[in-house]
């Protein structure tokens, strides 16, 4: 029982460590994405 709850514990480290990443990932490739939208909207803004 002892040896569950350890891997156990160390599952879910493991497992935030992942998502931490997962998400950094996540925004790093996002960001351009939301910058160009943003970029768009202000030409268009200048343009009117």
């Amino acid at each position: 029982l002892d040896e569950l709850i350890r891997r156990k514990a160390n599952l879910e480290s493991d497992m935030d460590v992942e998502l931490r990443e997962l998400q950094a990932r996540y925004q790093t490739k996002r960001q351009p994405i939301l910058d160009a939208i943003e970029a768009k909207k202000a030409k268009t803004a200048a343009q009117l």
